[in-house]
């Protein structure tokens, strides 16, 4: 059974992409079979595993638009053992409209179940926000990680983070 494991944060720039591709790297390294996720419409993870758009026809926003099955939007990456679900600017206009019915943050924890054997890890990058992406990726998750730097407001925002966890915990486990 695969661990689940989402990095996430309020802000931009404060190396949740970098995290998740070399998390997902050295447990490569390791010869343990991983997925990364990219749940962020700007696409890092998907670039930073050396993958561009024209690498591949479906991506996570095929997946949840029910366009292309999961195992159709993996991807192998030049390293054994690390594949990816990458992701563009569309997962943007599939996100607002999941958004508008509830109970659809729980959609990637459902779509997981199909590779959960497959896989040791899978490594979720969110986007920053409290969105729909962000809420999908942190209840589809084992384990959070969370990035942060260090400003005057970095209580405030981790407070807020907990919060957030406590809400998930609450209503999507």
């Amino acid at each position: 059974m695969s661990k689940t494991i989402t990095i996430a944060g309020q802000k931009g720039g404060t190396g949740k992409s970098v995290t998740a591709v070399n998390l997902a790297a050295s447990l490569a390294l390791f010869e343990k079979n991983t997925l990364v996720i990219d749940c962020d419409p700007q696409g890092c993870s998907t670039k930073w595993c050396g993958i561009e758009s024209v690498d591949y026809n479906c991506d996570i926003s095929s997946v949840l638009s029910g366009r292309a099955g999961f195992k159709d939007a993996v991807i192998k990456t030049e390293h054994t053992h690390l594949d990816i679900m990458p992701s563009g600017f569309n997962l943007f206009h599939v996100a607002l409209k999941l958004a508008k019915n509830p109970g659809n943050e729980k959609i990637l924890r459902l779509f997981l179940k199909d590779v959960e054997g497959e896989y040791d890890y899978i490594i979720i990058d969110s986007p920053s926000s409290y969105n729909f992406l962000s809420v999908s990726a942190m209840t589809a998750a084992d384990s959070l990680i969370v990035c942060m730097s260090v400003r005057y407001n970095s209580i405030d925002d981790f407070t807020s983070l907990l919060q957030m966890v406590k809400y998930i915990r609450a209503t999507h486990e």
